[in-house]
């Protein structure tokens, strides 16, 4: 195929998207767009799995802890400054690297998604993973119009309807077999553990008395240990909430890939980087070097 406009590493967590997308940056003289709806904001990274700071300065990136969970963040904001920014590495000669889970952040670049003004800051302004799973489960995700209808509160434009984006992209999903994706799932949950999850989580409440509807409060592993916090639950039923939470949203994510992107390339991931590297430069266009 010709060369692509913008790459796409997406995946679930623990599918390995981080040291993935980071040795193909090297490799194409690449820089990396987040595209996680949690990991913009500033106060959180031990439950988004965050690329850490050692492993941003590697290559550069982009759209990571730009804003405090106290603000509204909406989709639109992010189409925007996601757009200026793939723009702008075009413009300077280097390759986009979209690198995420979060569908409808990436859908919103690949069609041709109109926000309304008034619909911008909806009540639907902070999404999060388990926004997305709900609204697959109520919606056909197979019609990307009715779901962002859902998203703007029953406002869009028609021409929303399967238009897709001028630029082209490449779409890499990072496949794993079911039982070795559940496995390193549970090990990335008893990791964020041992990092401080915990404290992490008891810090956002205590300093920003965040609601329960608060896109932090609502990700996966605040919540459940906010229901640990707030004498609802034990610390051992909690984490293993965590790790079903995160089973089902990774499941949700195949079948959002699935039907939203007719061109997606399912790679099989535990074969390692160097494998997935040939296989991704391939399909891109760009000659590979040992």
């Amino acid at each position: 195929m010709n060369e692509p406009d913008v790459w796409v590493i997406f995946g679930p967590t623990g599918s390995g998207k981080t040291q993935t997308a980071i040795e193909l940056a090297k490799r194409i003289d690449g820089e990396i767009i987040n595209l996680d709806s949690m990991q913009v904001y500033r106060e959180i990274a031990i439950g988004t799995a965050k690329p850490t700071p050692q492993e941003m300065a590697q290559v550069p990136h982009h759209l990571y802890d730009i804003v405090s969970v106290a603000d509204d963040f909406t989709v639109a904001d992010y189409q925007t400054l996601a757009r200026h920014t793939i723009d702008d590495i075009r413009s300077r000669g280097k390759r986009p690297i979209l690198v995420g889970g979060t569908g409808l952040y990436l859908s919103s670049l690949y069609y041709q998604f109109e926000f309304r003004p008034e619909t911008e800051r909806s009540a639907t302004a902070e999404v999060t993973p388990e926004d997305v799973s709900r609204w697959q489960e109520q919606i056909d995700v197979k019609n990307p119009r009715r779901l962002h209808r859902a998203v703007l509160t029953g406002q869009a434009h028609d021409k929303t309807q399967r238009v897709r984006s001028d630029l082209s992209f490449l779409i890499v999903w990072l496949d794993w077999p079911r039982e070795q994706l559940h496995h390193r799932i549970e090990q990335r949950t008893d990791q964020m553990m041992e990092q401080g999850l915990l404290d992490e989580v008891r810090n956002l409440r205590d300093k920003f008395n965040l609601s329960d509807t608060s896109s932090a409060a609502k990700g996966i592993g605040y919540k459940e240990l906010s229901s640990y916090l707030n004498g609802e639950a034990d610390l051992t039923e909690a984490i293993e909430r965590i790790k079903i939470h995160t089973r089902q949203y990774a499941k949700r994510q195949i079948t959002w890939v699935r039907n939203q992107y007719p061109e997606v390339h399912r790679l099989d991931a535990s074969c390692g980087v160097a494998c997935l590297m040939r296989e991704i430069m391939k399909l891109g266009g760009v000659p590979y070097e040992e």
